[in-house]
């Protein structure tokens, strides 16, 4: 069985699609916190089983039978509330005696100084070290989420603490291509880049941005602490703003930007830049 987790979010669910193109039903089954929000994938024949990464049993008996088992990695920023859920699910690959794990991290390497990293990063190691075959897809930032990455550009110009080049990549090639790794298998013991087809800053995503809107949006850097402010005074924790404010400084860093072809040849295909998604993205244009 081909066993996905995270397959009511945004990409395992393209996962699983693509998944249905190649391979016959009966070998896909899915794992999620509840199994309501995945009947249209039950009604076309997917195994739905309950997994909650916050209750270990609970994903040893969905992962029963998996090779290969793709982890998605949990949302959020917290480091030690993610890092857990992570635990969980390799430890309950173990138990449940699944054979090849992917798991879905970000680009970053180990001296990141980008937050959000640390709890892939501490993943990674417990992945290695838990005997497991495994492969990483160290993917690029999704350019479907550029709305986080830029903040408020409601008006007239988006304010970040610190710019650098990103390697925007379509959650849909990312999807097709993970899921190809599924179905083909390999790669074990390796970290794979997955990237989009070039590299832009925000400043250039921003005026990409404003020319699908029809009107110009500037980007504007501030101080950290004037940018934790800003989100604080939205209605954001301030452990949160600092936080989220070193994925900038990771950026401005490079840590975002390395550009790989191997997506791109995997489906032997161009793909899709963050101004084609950006001109579809309903938000974007309105």
């Amino acid at each position: 069985m081909i066993v996905v987790t995270g397959a009511t979010g945004e990409l395992g669910r393209a996962v699983v699609e693509n998944l249905l193109r190649y391979v016959p039903v009966a070998r896909v089954a899915v794992s999620v916190r509840n199994p309501g929000d995945a009947q249209a994938f039950a009604a076309r024949g997917v195994a739905v089983r309950r997994g909650d990464f916050d209750e270990p049993e609970s994903l040893v008996w969905s992962f029963v039978g998996a090779d290969p088992l793709l982890i998605v990695s949990a949302s959020g920023i917290d480091h030690e509330s993610r890092a857990v859920r992570h635990r969980n699910a390799i430890n309950a690959a173990v138990r449940a005696g699944a054979g090849h794990v992917y798991y879905t991290s970000l680009l970053p390497s180990q001296d990141s100084v980008a937050y959000v990293m640390k709890a892939h990063l501490d993943t990674e190691a417990y992945l290695m070290a838990s005997g497991l075959p495994f492969t990483i897809l160290k993917n690029g930032v999704y350019a479907e989420s550029w709305p986080l990455y830029l903040g408020d550009a409601t008006g007239d110009e988006v304010v970040i603490p610190a710019d650098g080049i990103v390697s925007w990549v379509s959650r849909a090639d990312l999807a097709e291509g993970t899921a190809k790794f599924l179905y083909e298998g390999g790669h074990e013991g390796e970290m794979l880049n997955l990237t989009g087809p070039a590299a832009l800053d925000i400043r250039a995503v921003a005026e990409i941005l404003g020319r699908v809107r029809g009107r110009p949006l500037f980007l504007r850097i501030v101080p950290l602490e004037e940018y934790v402010s800003g989100l604080a005074s939205a209605g954001k924790s301030a452990d949160f703003a600092r936080q989220w404010g070193t994925t900038y400084l990771g950026m401005d860093r490079g840590e975002f930007g390395k550009v790989d072809p191997l997506l791109g040849s995997l489906l032997g295909r161009p793909l899709h830049t963050i101004a084609e998604v950006l001109a579809r993205d309903r938000s974007a244009v309105a």
